[in-house]
């Protein structure tokens, strides 16, 4: 995290709690198994990219610009934002700017 202080003790609490159920690390790490099955299977659709506007968000301290550049390989239009001041947890770290990414994106600024 860019900034460790944007999680409170509740929020680390609720994570814990929900990683502690049965099941629950199996489930977070379900996420990371199935990227291969998930690339075999998004594969087919880079032959016809997505023709919409598509917003690619990264964070300054996780992916930065890097989420526009897998973004181009399936989309035409890709506008890129990266969240300044943040890491993996964007929405806790820096809500501002990215609730201002979506406005813009969404109002036509990008």
């Amino acid at each position: 995290m860019w900034d460790p202080s944007a999680l409170t003790e509740e929020d680390i609490d609720e994570m814990v709690h929900s990683a502690e159920q049965p099941g629950g690390t199996r489930a977070i790490l379900e996420m990371f198994r199935a990227r291969q099955t998930d690339a075999e299977q998004n594969r087919p659709h880079y032959a016809d990219p997505i023709i919409c506007p598509v917003l690619a968000v990264g964070a300054q301290a996780y992916l930065g610009d890097a989420v526009s550049k897998q973004l181009a390989q399936v989309a035409r239009d890709v506008r890129g934002a990266v969240i300044p001041a943040s890491g993996h947890n964007i929405a806790l770290e820096n809500p501002a700017a990215l609730a201002q990414a979506y406005l813009d994106f969404f109002s036509g600024g990008y």
